[in-house]
């Protein structure tokens, strides 16, 4: 059923910003879906702190476009496709040409996928939710494993509290269940590297906006739990969570290496206070 769900053709070129690198030491940080949300606020965050950025995105918003003539130095462009197989290594290949290195990953990119129960989805419905949110884990990783080797880096996965699955998005669930295995996997064969899957929490961004919508087309009031209604409103701002997402990309202990942790929980604090 998956046979021919992605695209195989290249969907990535670099926009280039001042080909040269700064004097000031820093990390070199690749992350996807840069164009809003949390990627955006990562990529953000990591300017404000001095790093560079290559941010990956299919669409350059008007926010993303901001940032990166803000600080032209700093931050590129790599636009791309997360459903093109050759996304991954594409945007690799041209973070380190134009930056010489790679420090970490930040894999943030995702599709929310249908709301739908699984007796109405399509096969589209599932091929395409997995090209973008597994299928793109893979492609990132591997190809960004040599790299990471060489400066023993770190991957950051953006999982979510449904990898242990949701009425409604149980696409959505599945690939996030699948790419914590992943990462999870992939921390075990790769010792120089470090790989971490972190549970954001509900965020107050436009993916947010869609689960709600979505759910409450498939739920009638007052058929959800009285717990997963008070959950919904425990919300927190994208500029909060980037600032712990951040630290563990930059400083996240290689003894959590393969662990699924909270933006909030004590690995990121610790590393947010850079007290690992």
């Amino acid at each position: 059923m998956l046979e021919g769900c992605c695209r195989s053709e290249p969907y990535i070129r670099s926009v280039a910003h001042h080909q040269f690198k700064l004097l000031m030491p820093s990390q070199v940080v690749l992350v996807t879906g840069a164009s809003r949300g949390i990627g955006l606020a990562v990529a953000q965050e990591l300017l404000r702190q001095g790093h560079q950025v290559a941010a990956f995105a299919r669409t350059k918003t008007p926010e993303l476009k901001a940032i990166i003539e803000s600080n032209p130095h700093n931050c590129t462009l790599i636009e791309g496709d997360l459903v093109s197989l050759d996304s991954g290594a594409g945007a690799i290949s041209l973070a380190v040409a134009h930056f010489g290195r790679l420090d970490a990953l930040v894999l943030n990119g995702a599709a929310p996928g249908p709301f739908s129960f699984v007796r109405d989805l399509s096969d589209k419905d599932i091929e395409d939710t997995f090209c973008a949110n597994v299928f793109s884990v893979f492609s990132f990783v591997r190809s960004a494993i040599p790299e990471l080797r060489k400066t023993h880096g770190r991957v950051i996965f953006l999982s979510s509290a449904l990898a242990v699955g949701g009425p409604g998005v149980s696409v959505y669930c599945a690939t996030k269940s699948a790419s914590n295995a992943l990462i999870s996997s992939v921390a075990q064969e790769e010792r120089e590297v470090t790989f971490l899957s972190v549970d954001p929490g509900l965020v107050e961004t436009r993916m947010a906006t869609q689960y709600a919508e979505g759910t409450a087309r498939l739920f009638t009031p007052g058929k959800l739990s009285p717990e997963v209604t008070q959950a919904a409103f425990k919300s927190y701002t994208a500029d909060a969570v980037a600032v712990n997402l951040v630290a563990l990309a930059l400083k996240a202990p290689k003894a959590s290496s393969g662990r699924l942790i909270s933006w909030n929980g004590k690995e990121a604090e610790a590393a947010s206070k850079n007290t690992v």
